[in-house]
């Protein structure tokens, strides 16, 4: 299962559901280099930054790189959305590697995603 920022954020901020879920979770969980990207700049300083690398190591997420499937995938998903639905770029970042790594996506954020083609979502809490 690829994880979208908003629940790591959540799990950053010691929200209970969030801690509870990515703790107890039997997925093998990922994030795209892009969440990974959006975390740090989230953060105030490099500390906290470092901080929350860590935990992502800590909690056994994989980081998922950006490939040049993913990059032309996320690419056409942006064209086929960005206009109708307002899907921006990092978005369809993330929902691009949850389609190549065949993956579904958890996110609190389903408007974001819900009109992206053949994209599974879940939300955790």
């Amino acid at each position: 299962m690829v994880v979208d920022s908003d629940i790591l954020i959540d799990f950053f901020r010691d929200y209970p559901q969030a801690k509870e879920f990515l703790l107890t979770t039997e997925d093998n969980l990922k994030v795209s280099r892009v969440t990974v990207m959006e975390i740090v700049v989230g953060v105030k300083t490099k500390i906290a930054a470092r901080k929350a690398l860590k935990q992502l190591d800590a909690l056994g997420i994989k980081i998922v790189e950006v490939t040049e499937t993913v990059s032309q995938l996320a690419g056409d998903i942006l064209a086929e959305n960005r206009h109708k639905f307002g899907t921006g770029i990092l978005d369809s970042f993330v929902a691009a590697t949850a389609l190549q790594a065949g993956e579904k996506l958890s996110t609190r954020n389903v408007k974001h995603f819900k009109q992206i083609k053949d994209l599974g979502l879940t939300v955790p809490y």
